[in-house]
């Protein structure tokens, strides 16, 4: 169809194409975000079912209780991260304009990792103490060294995209 033609009929099929892609990726997006948030919940639920079934069997809840805490330390890691699918690609209605709202966004998202990852261990640290088993403690102690880590790598992302909004000021 020529430019002409498609004038004078009042309609843009490239536009319509655009936006026909978009509805589809936030579609996308928002059954990928409610199947996170419907697995979180589930992973929530099965801890605190364990801790229920372990406290009216009268067996030691410490364990329970620890494992109880790490399963909602993981489903709460997924519904952050659902909450990030829907706010950022489905209800958003603008790409990310700025480069300081990508930096706060992604900061933002390894902020939720870091935290759920430092939790993880920190139960699984406790769990291993409880225990007396010092073989178990190396898991734990790898998974504060990755928040560690990443939490290393977030500071130098941030101190690398503040040295280039400062060139960018100079510049401009």
């Amino acid at each position: 169809m020529t430019d002409e033609a498609k004038e004078t009929k009042g309609y843009d099929v490239e536009d319509a194409q655009v936006r026909i892609s978009v509805m589809c990726g936030k579609a996308i997006y928002f059954v990928v975000a409610l199947i996170l948030l419907g697995i979180s919940i589930g992973i929530v639920g099965y801890g605190l079912g364990e801790i229920w079934k372990a406290f009216h069997a009268g067996t030691g809840i410490i364990t329970p209780l620890l494992d109880g805490v790490a399963l909602s330390v993981l489903g709460l890691a997924v519904i952050d991260v659902s909450k990030y699918l829907l706010d950022e690609e489905v209800f958003r209605n603008r790409e990310l304009g700025a480069a300081s709202e990508a930096r706060a966004t992604l900061t933002k998202f390894f902020t939720i990792i870091t935290i759920a990852i430092s939790l993880e261990a920190i139960v699984l640290i406790f769990g291993s103490i409880k225990d007396n088993d010092i073989q178990r403690l190396i898991y734990p102690v790898y998974l504060l060294l990755t928040a560690v880590v990443i939490t290393l790598g977030l500071g130098v992302f941030q101190w690398l995209n503040a040295k280039a909004a400062q060139l960018t000021k100079k510049e401009g």
